[in-house]
């Protein structure tokens, strides 16, 4: 009886099984090469079987060895430009250093200058007040001889 549900058997999925003159093929996952069963004849020749495997982990661990020095290279690479970012970096900050070493310097330059300033600004108002003591004095004692002298012409 036929069935009508739309299904299909597993069987009818399957494609026929190759005949001796097609061999089946297997495609190896890690490597991408395809192998012949027929070729390795794994039925009677176990040391071919053997062979193919090794041949196959071998080539994966070529690839595996390609991969590690092209990510060794890429590290190598990254390592330089740190490096030289790590250099250039060093180059601001003994700039920045060196240019805050000179702000400093000129700031207790000026600081002195302000010291000095203020001394002899001091030194001159002392000297200003003598003057102006003297100058008062002066001006008592000719007051006091131009009274004397109004009194006793």
């Amino acid at each position: 009886m036929p069935d009508y549900s739309g299904k299909r058997k597993a069987a009818e999925h399957r494609s026929p099984s190759p005949g001796p003159s097609q061999p089946r093929m297997t495609r190896s996952r890690s490597v991408g090469t395809s192998v012949s069963f027929t070729q390795l004849d794994f039925q009677t020749n176990s040391d071919t079987a053997a062979s193919a495997f090794f041949g196959n982990a071998a080539r994966t661990a070529q690839v595996a060895e390609k991969k590690a020095r092209e990510l060794e290279e890429q590290f190598q690479a990254i390592k330089t430009k740190l490096n030289d970012v790590k250099r250039a970096q060093g180059g601001q900050d003994r700039r920045v250093r060196e240019a805050a070493e000179m702000l400093e310097e000129e700031r207790r330059e000026w600081a002195e200058e302000r010291r000095e300033w203020a001394e002899q600004v001091r030194r001159l108002r002392e000297e200003g007040e003598e003057k102006e003591i003297l100058i008062k004095q002066a001006a008592d004692t000719l007051a006091a001889q131009a009274a004397r002298l109004r009194r006793n012409p």
